[in-house]
């Protein structure tokens, strides 16, 4: 039992390190990969990012449009939807959040669940019983 205590205890940790934010750029000028730091990627269309301003605003939402110069990101708001430019010049910090909608949240909660509700099972066919060692 307690090697299913530990499988589930790793899928959990895995599934909350992938979830976290992580660095991007806008493209480099000439397309070269050198250009790029060491843990950032750079910056495409349909990411949901985080981006702060050098004046400490945050602005939150899709990527509709990046280029050397600006990033357009578009996100719905209270009314209707909104797109919001970005120049590049303004920009202090980009981060990822990796894409994750509220469907594709819950579609890794219920994963995790599955996963998790399979191990058990799997447990109590072995032991005889979720409380036994």
């Amino acid at each position: 039992m307690r090697f299913l205590h530990s499988v589930v205890a790793l899928l959990l940790l895995v599934s909350a390190g992938c979830a976290g934010p992580h660095r991007a750029v806008l493209p480099p000028v000439d397309e070269n990969p050198s250009q790029v730091p060491e843990g950032h990627r750079v910056l495409r269309t349909g990411d949901y990012v985080r981006i702060e301003t050098k004046s400490r605003n945050v602005v939150l939402g899709e990527v509709k449009e990046v280029t050397q110069s600006h990033v357009v990101l578009g996100r719905v708001g209270n009314y209707g939807y909104d797109e919001q430019l970005v120049q590049a010049d303004d920009i202090l910090t980009i981060e990822l959040s990796g894409g994750e909608t509220a469907g594709s949240a819950t579609r890794s909660v219920g994963l995790i669940l599955v996963v998790t509700v399979a191990l058990f099972a799997i447990g109590f066919a072995f032991f005889g019983s979720v409380g036994a060692n």
